[in-house]
């Protein structure tokens, strides 16, 4: 189960419904019988009446639709934190920063509360993180530089505004392009993937770009094969713009990277 805070701006392409609102959206997921289903949501329904109402039995092809992220890739940034708890405190603060009366440029809040399987160790260890925190905030900004740049600022202030309650962890799925692997994986976690990576890629050809992994190599071996230098250089607004879709729910997105030109020299190998 998830909860996301949605300000729509007023543009022509979104539903007229929702066209310049602020809207809660309620996410929802169940295995079990569809009665069962029922009788847990059914508080959440004598809320209040609904703008649409979408839950339904859906297959394992359709369940991305849970969410109703855009399908069509867009301009956006985001951050997120891990909680150990969510406290009236957090929540005075996640409303404070992104609520109906904020006028924030943040344009999706998520809380999501992870537990389940995400929480238990399995019988053979693996490296994914995440298993001590109850909750997850993950807020994105979509829009021009402009609009991204504002959005962002107030999702730092919430971040600090949350840091009493973080786990000190990042969940790799929603990593900013600031994050390092260090940011994700616990230390002894993280020693283990640069052996491996040692082991199978010493090349350092499989990584991500917001939390790689570089092996674990000696000084001499890191110098050896270290991957050549980009050496192009762009003017000083150059940006690189990359098509992604993000793991959790099969919508693509485009991340903006601002590149400034001291990053670069000479030309491109």
């Amino acid at each position: 189960m998830s909860v996301a805070l949605l300000n729509f701006p007023p543009l022509p392409q979104i539903p007229e419904m929702l066209r310049g609102r602020f809207v809660v959206h309620v996410r929802v997921a169940y295995l079990g019988a569809d009665t069962e289903a029922e009788e847990l949501i059914a508080p959440l329904r004598a809320v209040g009446t609904p703008p649409a109402d979408t839950v339904g039995r859906r297959g394992y092809d359709t369940f991305a639709e849970v969410h109703q992220d855009p399908t069509e890739p867009a301009p956006y940034e985001g951050r997120s934190v891990l909680l150990t708890e969510l406290t009236p405190g957090g929540v005075a603060a996640v409303l404070d920063r992104v609520g109906p009366a904020s006028a924030s440029a943040v344009t999706v809040l998520e809380v999501r509360h992870p537990a389940g399987a995400l929480g238990r160790e399995p019988r053979l260890p693996s490296a994914t993180g995440a298993r001590d925190a109850t909750f997850m905030v993950w807020g994105a900004v979509v829009g021009p530089p402009e609009v991204v740049d504002a959005g962002i600022d107030r999702m730092n202030s919430l971040l600090k505004d949350l840091a009493p309650w973080s786990t000190s962890r990042l969940y790799q799925n929603f990593t900013s392009r600031e994050a390092v692997a260090a940011d994700v994986f616990d230390p002894p976690v993280l020693a283990r993937l640069q052996r491996i990576k040692q082991q199978y890629d010493l090349g350092n050809v499989f990584r991500a770009h917001n939390h790689d992994i570089p092996p674990a190599l000696s000084p001499h071996a890191r110098a050896s094969t270290a991957p050549a230098q980009v050496t192009s250089r762009p003017s000083s607004d150059s940006v690189l713009v990359t098509r992604a879709r993000q793991p959790d729910s099969g919508s693509a997105g485009t991340s903006i990277t601002r590149w400034p030109s001291s990053a670069f020299s000479g030309t491109e190998e």
